[in-house]
């Protein structure tokens, strides 16, 4: 009954007071500005159906459970974005517009970091629709019982480590595998997903190979978490060149003094953040979100059919950006670091 109740309270909050209570309790991790707000519309949009979730994940963060911080990074990205597109598709400043002024009923906070974004020319490369794999099992009664046996497995073990992978029927080859959502469902079993093994395969080995092109055989500490010109977004931008134009490209952009502040691949000049770091963790988030508003999402970016040039006088606006992040990141752990002479940016 105790339960019941809580679950109901939880589903007619409001996104405020939903946050409010989770200050309360102490299961509020630390968000952005952006974040927060597009929490609290997100909440009130949806009455609340995913609060027990979203509760789940912060617990999980404020106890430093790297799983949890994956989650709402996915959640994030996926559930309150696409909510905010439909809510209000022009408060989202598409990447392929460049910023305009914004009529404030009130003024921004003198600590808003305010980023750059690229301009219009480039907008035939941008805002290009993400690629999707999809990870259905195409039998949809055979998916829902390898789901249902997911869960009473967990239910038994408290993991998924060790459940075993689907085969499909036909052959007899294992095709798919379980992925832990890092939550719980409404019913208190636990959330997972399946994940289609040819899809990481793909991934793995896009990531090695762009790793591989762009690193000129360099290598750097595996315990670095971020790339500060990303793999997949040069690899987009490299889209359509010839093995012998691409590797000439990736060399010109490391050698040139036209762009002195970026280095590709491995690189330790490209590597930012550690593994482990949980200072770092939120200001990573908080990155990816600066990167897509400026229109450099790798997702969405392809300039298959541009000439070398257009690819060129990109990297001219791509570099100040980056180095804007720069400066955003400096800030945002120094004042982690320390708090009495350094005030974090909002964004």
């Amino acid at each position: 009954m105790g339960v019941t109740k809580a679950l109901t309270k939880v589903a007619i909050e409001g996104g405020q007071q939903f946050l409010q209570r989770m200050g309360k309790a102490k299961t509020l991790p630390k968000l952005s500005r952006i974040v927060t707000d597009d929490l609290t519309k997100h909440i009130d949009a949806n009455k609340g159906i995913d609060a027990p979730d979203i509760e789940a994940m912060f617990k999980g963060m404020v106890n430093g459970d790297d799983a949890s911080y994956t989650a709402f990074d996915d959640f994030a990205s996926t559930k309150m974005v696409a909510n905010k597109y439909q809510q209000n598709l022009g408060d989202l400043e598409r990447a392929v517009k460049p910023q305009q002024p914004i009529q404030q009923t009130q003024p921004l906070p003198d600590n808003t970091f305010e980023m750059g974004a690229i301009s219009e020319k480039f907008a035939p490369f941008l805002n290009k629709p993400k690629p999707k794999l999809t990870d259905k099992i195409a039998d949809k009664e055979a998916g829902a019982s390898y789901l249902q046996e997911a869960k009473e497995y967990w239910a038994e073990n408290k993991t998924f480590k060790g459940f075993k992978r689907f085969k499909d029927p036909a052959t007899g080859q294992p095709t798919h595998k379980i992925r832990d959502n890092s939550k719980f469902n409404k019913d208190g079993t636990r959330s997972a997903k399946v994940r289609k093994l040819s899809n990481r395969e793909i991934e793995d080995a896009n990531r090695l190979r762009t790793e591989k092109e762009q690193s000129l055989g360099a290598t750097t500490d595996k315990t670095r978490v971020h790339h500060r010109f990303e793999l997949s977004f040069l690899d987009r931008i490299a889209n359509g060149l010839k093995p012998k134009e691409k590797k000439e490209f990736f060399e010109l952009i490391n050698n040139s003094d036209r762009w002195p502040n970026l280095k590709t691949g491995n690189q330790d000049l490209n590597m930012i953040g550690t593994k482990g770091d949980k200072r770092f963790k939120p200001i990573h988030t908080d990155i990816h979100t600066l990167l897509a508003k400026a229109g450099l999402d790798p997702d969405t970016v392809d300039f298959t059919g541009a000439t070398m040039q257009q690819r060129l006088d990109f990297l001219d606006e791509v570099a100040p950006l980056l180095d804007q992040v720069d400066k955003f990141i400096f800030n945002q752990m120094m004042s982690a670091k320390f708090p009495d002479q350094f005030t974090a940016f909002e964004i």
